[in-house]
């Protein structure tokens, strides 16, 4: 039943992973999933490419980085359109080599692109808070003009467009690899997101698509870190193209323009009003939630009704360890607390074979705002009720992991269990993830945490309500 949420635990190896672009096509089942594994390939040949560069092709990074720094420093307003304007004909680079992406991004600012396309203007959100490597990588290439006077190489109707390759075979790239970074919430259920592209799991180089339709086949095998903002119907006017066929390039990609000030830039963009109190009850409801589980599942779980709900302020505090209540109270006050929505969901036949946990939960503390929120994790108040709950903080985790983590030896349904946690903001809320697990579980409880109650389960669910933070 339940083994395909232990399957989730893996994901990173998908069919995704490949290198051979027709074969993937060959024995793809329809249009999208024979353009899944387009989009996923698109590197395959990276590797033998990037080996080969003549290490004199190489641009320093010193070089690199003052481009990017007198790039970044430029005053960038006005329309998508007129930005472009301002921007098109772009030089080319010093080059397009490298050994790794420089660290250039800036804490506090909120980064955006202007894609001047051969089809329009493209405005995206970079999603810097929540794939940081990624959007820092972005950055540091096009600030120096990576991405100039490349084309559209693969575009498949009903999926995605595709570009970043300056060879336009989709076998280059910028001479190095980087990891994935993938969130719950950041799901292709929709068109208009900006992601990367790869040959599997850990090989993100500087290629990139843009969706045009849902693609949750994509999900857990590419890096969302962008949103079109406006421009997605010149998304869809990019000309359609098959590099293995092509005899024209495609549609252009004059350049991109990084914007570090997104309030100089006039957008018919609107963001989405915050959702409300009883949306995020309900976003974490029982029957929401088990939306996420697969079909026949509903006799193996169910809610804890006694502590999942909304709770006021006073009953948080009164949830805590008696010892912190009090710091716990101020904490929460001085940084605006409003209320907490609580989800428990347990394994009914307590049976680990069928069911993998014996518990999973998530909290989600909301504040007015998000720099509320942040101050309330910086104070201590979540790590120091933690503590004195028993937990303590596991100083060895696996290398994907980028939060921290708390865990204490427990019982559950008579046998011996570790109950791990860990903390995220998401925007104005704090969200608190658990996972209660046999004491001999063999994955990494962190990963637990990551990939099936954050991942697949209830950030999936969250998706509306924390997208709505993104601005």
């Amino acid at each position: 039943m339940i083994v395909i949420i232990v399957a989730i635990l893996i994901f990173t190896d998908s069919p995704a992973e490949t290198t051979s672009v027709a074969a993937n096509e060959s024995a793809a089942a329809s249009a999208n999933s024979a353009g899944a594994s387009d989009a996923a390939s698109s590197d395959a040949s990276n590797a033998a490419a990037d080996s080969s560069v003549p290490e004199a092709a190489i641009v320093d990074n010193a070089v690199a980085e003052a481009a990017i720094a007198e790039a970044l420093s430029r005053q960038v307003s006005g329309t998508p359109t007129e930005i472009c304007e301002s921007a098109v004909p772009a030089d080319e680079p010093a080059g397009r080599q490298f050994t790794e992406a420089s660290q250039v991004l800036e804490p506090g600012v909120d980064y955006r692109a202007v894609f001047c396309t051969g089809a329009g203007p493209i405005y995206i959100d970079l999603l810097e808070e929540y794939a940081p490597v990624t959007v820092n990588n972005f950055v540091f290439l096009a600030a120096q003009g990576f991405y100039n006077n490349t084309t559209f190489h693969r575009v498949i109707q009903d999926f995605m467009a595709q570009g970043g390759d300056p060879t336009g075979t989709g076998t280059g790239g910028p001479g190095y690899r980087f990891r994935d970074e993938f969130v719950g919430f950041l799901n292709f259920d929709r068109p208009g997101w900006l992601a990367m592209a790869n040959a599997g799991p850990g090989t993100n180089g500087s290629q990139f698509f843009i969706t045009t339709v849902p693609t949750q086949q994509l999900d857990g095998r590419h890096t969302i870190f962008g949103e079109v903002l406006e421009g997605q119907e010149n998304v869809e006017a990019i000309e359609l193209r098959d590099p293995q066929t092509a005899t024209e390039p495609g549609t252009s990609l004059d350049t991109v323009v990084i914007v570090t000030d997104p309030e100089a830039v006039t957008t018919t963009y609107v963001a989405p009003e915050a959702a409300t109190q009883e949306e995020v009850v309900e976003a974490l409801t029982y029957e929401h939630v088990s939306e996420t589980f697969p079909p026949g599942s509903e006799t193996l779980l169910a809610p804890d009704e006694d502590v999942s709900g909304l709770l006021t302020t006073d009953e948080v505090v009164a949830s805590q360890p008696e010892s912190v209540q009090e710091a716990f109270a101020a904490g929460l006050t001085a940084n605006n607390h409003e209320y907490r929505v609580v989800s428990s969901i347990s394994n009914v036949p307590c049976d680990p074979t069928q069911i993998p946990f014996f518990n999973i939960a998530y909290h989600v503390d909301a504040f007015a705002s998000a720099e509320d929120a942040a101050a309330a994790l910086e104070s201590g108040i979540y790590t120091d009720a933690a503590s004195a709950a028993g937990f303590t903080a596991v100083t060895e985790v696996d290398p994907s992991v980028t939060f921290d983590v708390y865990q204490t030896n427990t019982t559950a349904c008579g046998e011996d269990a570790t109950h791990t946690i860990t903390f995220w903001q998401r925007g104005r809320f704090v969200a608190t993830a658990e996972v209660i697990l046999p004491a001999d579980t063999r994955a990494p409880a962190e990963l637990w945490l990551d990939q099936v109650v954050g991942f697949a389960i209830y950030e999936r669910a969250l998706s509306d309500v924390f997208r709505a933070e993104l601005r």
